[in-house]
């Protein structure tokens, strides 16, 4: 309608954490020193935050006209994982868009405006989701394309996730780029639309591989995201986890199993595929010298 005043959305950024106090500080720090910042910061703990950590918080962002939330499950009645997490996220938060962000990444000055200008300006139903990108994740080289090609590591476009339940991204991309997947920890969803699909929670934890499975399933409903390259975080990658190496693997592997039978491809081929991409998916991790996540995954792939 012509005239018709555009109303800005409102944003929650949701952070899920465990004991790591450090790498949050650091986060929120980032946050503190946006360019725009969120209209509330929810952080969902798996754990407990020290009293002192929180009211110094709270009042940091209270300067800026900011909220912090703090929710501690109830172990009691809430289960443990990320999954869960999120979802008790959607719930919670106040604003019309939520962002995940992963307790340590460092967001970039400008991250929560590049993505919000989109959001701000969209007119297309079928936008679910917003994402940017990690700058130092490693790009991959010619022959890691060429070892993806041939074990059907790819998809459609840049970032995809691919019948057989493969994940498919593209860190080098410079225009923003319309796809099927987004990095879990570094996306924003549109709050009600988001809270109907829900996040799987069918073992929880660090790799619950949540993030593909919402991705394979908004792409069947004819949903797409936007990767927006201007956006940018740094991921730290804590090496304090709850989860060793080898049960890291197992969930990959259960999980991915539990999302193909779910959503993957059921023809001859779409079988082969899986089968053929997760020999891929272990086979990567060998030059690296990954072996206890690689033996978890074989012994995932193979447990009842």
């Amino acid at each position: 309608m012509a005239g018709a005043q555009i109303v800005s959305k409102t944003f929650t950024a949701a952070i899920p954490t465990h004991d790591r106090e450090r790498e949050l500080g650091a986060c929120l720090e980032s946050i503190v020193a946006q360019s725009a910042l969120p209209d509330e910061v929810l952080v969902i703990d798996d754990a407990r935050l020290p009293a002192a950590f929180l009211e110094h918080w709270k009042a940091r962002f209270g300067e800026k006209g900011a909220v912090l939330n703090y929710h501690r499950k109830d172990h009691q009645a809430e289960r443990r994982g990320l999954s869960e997490s999120k979802n008790l996220a959607l719930k919670k938060a106040a604003g019309d868009v939520v962002f995940f962000l992963d307790d340590d990444v460092i967001l970039e000055a400008d991250f929560f405006k590049e993505i919000m200008a989109v959001w701000n300006g969209a007119e297309d139903e079928k936008l679910l989701g917003v994402g940017g990108l990690i700058r130092n994740a490693r790009m991959l080289n010619r022959t890691e394309k060429i070892f993806r090609w041939i074990f059907g590591l790819t998809g459609e476009c840049s970032w995809d996730v691919n019948p057989a339940g493969f994940t498919v991204w593209d860190e080098g991309i410079a225009e923003t780029t319309k796809g099927y997947y987004m990095h879990g920890g570094v996306s924003s969803y549109l709050r009600r639309e988001a809270q109907k699909l829900g996040f799987a929670t069918f073992s929880g934890g660090r790799t619950a591989l949540e993030d593909l499975d919402f991705c394979l399933t908004a792409k069947k409903l004819g949903f797409h995201f936007i990767i927006v390259p201007k956006a940018k975080v740094v991921h730290n990658h804590s090496g304090n986890s709850c989860e060793g190496e080898f049960l890291v693997g197992m969930k990959d592997s259960l999980n991915r199993k539990d999302i193909y039978r779910r959503l993957g491809l059921k023809t001859l081929r779409g079988r082969i595929w899986f089968y053929w991409a997760s020999l891929g998916w272990v086979a990567r991790l060998i030059p690296g010298l990954r072996l206890a996540r690689a033996a978890g995954m074989i012994f995932g792939h193979f447990k009842p």
